[in-house]
Protein backbone atom coordinates (compact mmCIF):
# COMPACT_ATOMS: atom_id res chain seq x y z
CA UNK A 1 0.00 0.00 0.00
CA UNK A 2 2.72 2.41 1.04
CA UNK A 3 4.52 1.64 -2.19
CA UNK A 4 1.56 2.38 -4.25
CA UNK A 5 1.13 5.71 -2.47
CA UNK A 6 4.85 6.28 -2.83
CA UNK A 7 4.64 6.30 -6.67
CA UNK A 8 1.54 8.06 -7.25
CA UNK A 9 2.86 10.83 -5.17
CA UNK A 10 6.26 10.74 -7.92
CA UNK A 11 4.29 10.45 -10.69
CA UNK A 12 2.05 13.44 -9.66
CA UNK A 13 4.67 15.42 -8.84
CA UNK A 14 6.57 14.63 -12.29
CA UNK A 15 3.27 15.28 -14.26
CA UNK A 16 2.97 18.70 -12.06
CA UNK A 17 6.70 19.51 -12.38
CA UNK A 18 6.99 18.91 -16.04
CA UNK A 19 3.61 20.48 -17.19
CA UNK A 20 4.12 23.74 -15.67
CA UNK A 21 7.62 24.35 -17.15
CA UNK A 22 6.41 23.04 -20.45
CA UNK A 23 3.17 25.21 -20.51
CA UNK A 24 3.38 27.60 -23.58
CA UNK A 25 3.64 31.85 -22.59
CA UNK A 26 0.63 33.45 -24.61
CA UNK A 27 3.61 35.37 -26.26
CA UNK A 28 5.83 32.38 -27.00
CA UNK A 29 6.40 33.57 -30.45
CA UNK A 30 7.59 36.88 -29.34
CA UNK A 31 11.08 37.60 -27.72
CA UNK A 32 12.65 40.33 -26.24
CA UNK A 33 16.26 41.53 -26.81
CA UNK A 34 18.36 44.29 -25.06
CA UNK A 35 20.39 46.33 -27.45
CA UNK A 36 23.23 49.07 -27.77
CA UNK A 37 25.37 50.88 -30.35
CA UNK A 38 27.56 53.11 -29.96
CA UNK A 39 30.12 55.12 -32.89
CA UNK A 40 30.78 58.33 -33.90
CA UNK A 41 30.99 60.93 -37.66
CA UNK A 42 31.48 64.16 -36.14
CA UNK A 43 29.94 63.80 -32.60
CA UNK A 44 29.23 60.76 -30.46
CA UNK A 45 26.20 58.81 -31.42
CA UNK A 46 24.80 56.10 -29.23
CA UNK A 47 21.37 54.19 -28.98
CA UNK A 48 19.74 51.79 -26.61
CA UNK A 49 16.99 50.12 -25.45
CA UNK A 50 14.31 46.74 -26.63
CA UNK A 51 13.10 45.27 -29.03
CA UNK A 52 10.46 42.74 -29.81
CA UNK A 53 11.24 39.91 -32.29
CA UNK A 54 9.06 36.93 -34.13
CA UNK A 55 10.25 33.67 -33.31
CA UNK A 56 13.63 32.22 -35.01
CA UNK A 57 12.47 31.45 -38.13
CA UNK A 58 15.10 28.42 -39.07
CA UNK A 59 15.04 28.34 -42.53
CA UNK A 60 16.72 31.97 -42.63
CA UNK A 61 18.02 31.80 -38.90
CA UNK A 62 16.40 35.13 -38.49
CA UNK A 63 14.33 37.00 -36.22
CA UNK A 64 12.09 39.85 -37.73
CA UNK A 65 11.82 43.17 -35.08
CA UNK A 66 8.29 44.03 -34.46
CA UNK A 67 8.67 46.66 -31.94
CA UNK A 68 11.20 48.93 -30.52
CA UNK A 69 11.74 50.98 -27.57
CA UNK A 70 14.29 53.11 -25.90
CA UNK A 71 16.97 56.17 -26.51
CA UNK A 72 18.97 57.51 -29.03
CA UNK A 73 22.03 60.07 -28.31
CA UNK A 74 23.37 62.27 -30.85
CA UNK A 75 25.88 64.81 -29.52
CA UNK A 76 24.57 64.84 -26.09
CA UNK A 77 20.94 65.41 -26.97
CA UNK A 78 18.90 62.60 -25.89
CA UNK A 79 16.16 61.37 -28.30
CA UNK A 80 12.95 59.11 -27.50
CA UNK A 81 12.74 56.09 -30.10
CA UNK A 82 9.44 56.06 -31.31
CA UNK A 83 8.71 53.52 -33.35
CA UNK A 84 9.90 51.03 -35.64
CA UNK A 85 9.60 52.06 -39.42
CA UNK A 86 7.80 49.24 -41.70
CA UNK A 87 10.76 47.40 -43.71
CA UNK A 88 11.72 49.45 -47.18
CA UNK A 89 10.62 52.76 -45.65
CA UNK A 90 13.54 54.22 -44.88
CA UNK A 91 17.19 52.85 -46.21
CA UNK A 92 16.04 49.76 -47.83
CA UNK A 93 15.42 48.33 -43.84
CA UNK A 94 14.31 44.27 -43.56
CA UNK A 95 14.10 44.50 -39.72
CA UNK A 96 15.99 41.03 -39.54
CA UNK A 97 18.47 40.16 -36.83
CA UNK A 98 20.41 36.74 -37.20
CA UNK A 99 20.54 34.55 -34.02
CA UNK A 100 24.58 35.14 -34.30
CA UNK A 101 27.09 37.78 -34.71
CA UNK A 102 26.85 39.94 -37.37
CA UNK A 103 23.56 40.23 -35.81
CA UNK A 104 22.23 42.52 -38.68
CA UNK A 105 22.11 42.45 -42.44
CA UNK A 106 23.15 44.82 -44.79
CA UNK A 107 19.42 46.52 -44.69
CA UNK A 108 19.36 46.50 -41.16
CA UNK A 109 16.40 47.93 -39.17
CA UNK A 110 15.02 51.54 -39.38
CA UNK A 111 13.10 53.69 -36.45
CA UNK A 112 11.72 56.92 -36.14
CA UNK A 113 12.80 59.35 -32.86
CA UNK A 114 11.57 62.39 -31.96
CA UNK A 115 11.53 65.49 -34.20
CA UNK A 116 10.14 63.46 -36.82
CA UNK A 117 13.67 61.69 -37.59
CA UNK A 118 14.49 58.62 -39.41
CA UNK A 119 17.36 56.39 -38.50
CA UNK A 120 18.98 52.93 -40.27
CA UNK A 121 21.34 50.75 -38.44
CA UNK A 122 22.97 47.75 -40.89
CA UNK A 123 25.74 45.91 -41.07
CA UNK A 124 28.79 45.74 -43.05
CA UNK A 125 29.52 42.41 -43.04
CA UNK A 126 28.29 41.53 -46.13
CA UNK A 127 30.34 44.30 -47.58
CA UNK A 128 33.63 42.90 -46.27
CA UNK A 129 33.86 45.66 -43.83
CA UNK A 130 33.46 44.67 -40.12
CA UNK A 131 31.22 46.49 -37.94
CA UNK A 132 27.79 48.68 -38.48
CA UNK A 133 26.86 52.10 -39.82
CA UNK A 134 23.85 54.13 -39.01
CA UNK A 135 22.84 56.77 -41.51
CA UNK A 136 19.45 59.35 -40.30
CA UNK A 137 17.38 61.66 -42.32
CA UNK A 138 19.53 64.46 -41.44
CA UNK A 139 21.96 63.45 -43.94
CA UNK A 140 24.42 61.77 -41.14
CA UNK A 141 26.57 59.02 -42.06
CA UNK A 142 28.16 57.49 -39.59
CA UNK A 143 30.83 53.93 -39.95
CA UNK A 144 32.70 51.59 -37.04
CA UNK A 145 29.60 51.48 -34.98
CA UNK A 146 29.19 48.64 -32.13
CA UNK A 147 26.04 46.54 -31.96
CA UNK A 148 25.08 44.18 -29.04
CA UNK A 149 21.87 42.26 -28.74
CA UNK A 150 20.77 39.83 -25.96
CA UNK A 151 17.69 37.90 -25.12
CA UNK A 152 15.64 38.60 -22.29
CA UNK A 153 15.06 35.53 -19.86
CA UNK A 154 11.19 34.62 -20.36
CA UNK A 155 9.56 35.01 -16.79
CA UNK A 156 7.93 31.81 -16.92
CA UNK A 157 10.52 29.93 -17.79
CA UNK A 158 12.25 30.75 -14.83
CA UNK A 159 9.03 30.67 -12.97
CA UNK A 160 7.89 27.03 -13.96
CA UNK A 161 11.23 26.03 -13.27
CA UNK A 162 11.08 27.10 -9.67
CA UNK A 163 7.70 25.87 -9.04
CA UNK A 164 8.39 22.43 -10.33
CA UNK A 165 11.92 22.64 -8.01
CA UNK A 166 9.15 23.57 -4.88
CA UNK A 167 6.90 20.86 -5.77
CA UNK A 168 9.58 18.18 -5.80
CA UNK A 169 10.98 19.57 -2.81
CA UNK A 170 7.62 19.16 -0.88
CA UNK A 171 7.31 15.43 -2.02
CA UNK A 172 10.33 14.81 -0.61
CA UNK A 173 9.89 15.67 2.77
CA UNK A 174 6.36 14.57 3.03
CA UNK A 175 7.91 11.09 1.80
CA UNK A 176 10.95 11.60 4.44
CA UNK A 177 8.04 12.52 7.20
CA UNK A 178 5.59 9.28 5.95
CA UNK A 179 8.59 6.85 6.41
CA UNK A 180 9.65 8.33 10.04
CA UNK A 181 6.16 7.49 11.44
Amino acid sequence: MKLIQKLGITTASFVLGFGSISLPSATQAAQIWNFKYSGSNTVPISASGTFTTTDLDPVSNTYTITEITGTRTVGGVVQQILSLLPALEFGSSDNLLYASEPFLTISGFSYKVEGDESVNLYSNYTLGLTGYSEQDSKARYATDFTFEASKVPEPLTLGGTAIAGAIGLWMKRKQKASTAL
